[in-house]
């Protein structure tokens, strides 16, 4: 699919958003009958749709306005005054913001943190950790009373076999999104899967109705169109090749990426990449927010496009 942002007149390719260039195609067409009355707050048909693929109970999974309501809501759960949280930088800075709101504070020691905050793919780079890995935390942590979020927002797109969705773990969350793996960043639809005593707690603090009809007649569907993400997996990983080796060849160090963008890191800093590369039509992602000046993130779209983004890069970043 391809998506271009309108900004100042000008048409822009847009390559700092890590959405999937290889979608299922689902037609959403409004249950107009549907839109006249309210939502089933219980949300029991979606629920039901998304126990079939991940083999949870409906009891263990909540839903929200997309994944940062659901990040928020946990928060809410699980943080407070005098609690600790912790991330593995660079990260997704929406969880340490999301964590500060309720009052905790970062913990000096991210893994003895009251709350781990976990990205897997990890946003920025891409880096993807083996299940056993990420079940050997969460089980040593949740020894000591502590509780982490899994966010894998970026797996259906990256290798499945390495999510914890299936394994039920005491205080574990995990977090998940239809934005990045059907590229519905507007529809705003998220989910996820925990204890049941957690999982009640965040339906009690997450408003009602927060997911609207048309979303969730979405979601229903995307939901058994899962195995199609195949298809997508394969495809951004011959694209995301193409696009290493070139980055490489203009002098740039790839990280080692296992899903659909790649973090690039140069000579020059990030803001002057960005900016030279926007003149010419082309967004990427200034990566200095992350703690990394030098560093962008690059998306990979399709075929034509990432040829495009090529050749603008030897143009103007020789």
């Amino acid at each position: 699919m391809k998506r271009e942002e309108a900004q100042k007149g000008r048409s822009f390719l847009d390559f700092s958003a890590s959405i999937n260039p290889y979608p299922p195609e689902i037609m959403l067409k409004p249950d107009l009958v549907a839109i006249r009355s309210y939502p089933d707050d219980d949300y029991t048909l979606l629920k039901t749709a998304i126990s079939k693929p991940s083999g949870r109970d409906l009891q263990e999974i909540t839903v929200g306005n997309g994944s940062i309501e659901v990040l928020r809501t946990y928060c809410q759960a699980v943080l407070g005054k005098g609690l600790t949280y912790g991330t593995i930088e660079p990260t997704f800075g929406e969880y340490a913001y999301s964590a500060r709101l309720t009052g905790a504070t970062p913990s000096k020691n991210p893994e003895k943190a009251d709350a781990l905050f976990v990205c897997n793919p990890n946003n920025p780079d891409g880096k993807l950790r083996p299940r056993e890995d990420i079940l050997s935390l969460v089980r040593e942590r949740a020894a000591e009373g502590k509780s982490t979020m899994v966010d894998e927002a970026f797996v259906e797109l990256s290798d499945r076999d390495e999510s914890i969705v299936r394994t039920r773990e005491t205080g574990v969350f995990i977090m998940r999104s239809l934005t990045k793996s059907f590229a519905v960043p507007g529809l705003r639809f998220g989910y996820g899967f925990g204890d049941e005593e957690l999982v009640q707690q965040m339906e009690a603090l997450r408003p009602p109705w927060t997911v609207n009809c048309l979303a969730e007649q979405f979601a229903i569907e995307a939901m058994s169109r899962l195995g199609e993400l195949e298809v997508s997996r394969e495809k951004i990983a011959r694209e995301r090749l193409y696009l290493e080796q070139h980055l490489e060849d203009a002098g740039f160090r790839c990280q080692p990426s296992k899903v659909n963008f790649i973090l690039a890191t140069g000579r020059r800093p990030a803001s002057e990449v960005a900016d030279v590369l926007r003149q010419r039509g082309i967004l990427v992602r200034d990566c200095t927010s992350f703690g990394l000046p030098t560093s962008v993130r690059i998306a990979v779209r399709q075929h034509p496009e990432n040829e495009r983004f090529i050749e603008v890069l030897k143009e103007c970043l020789p």
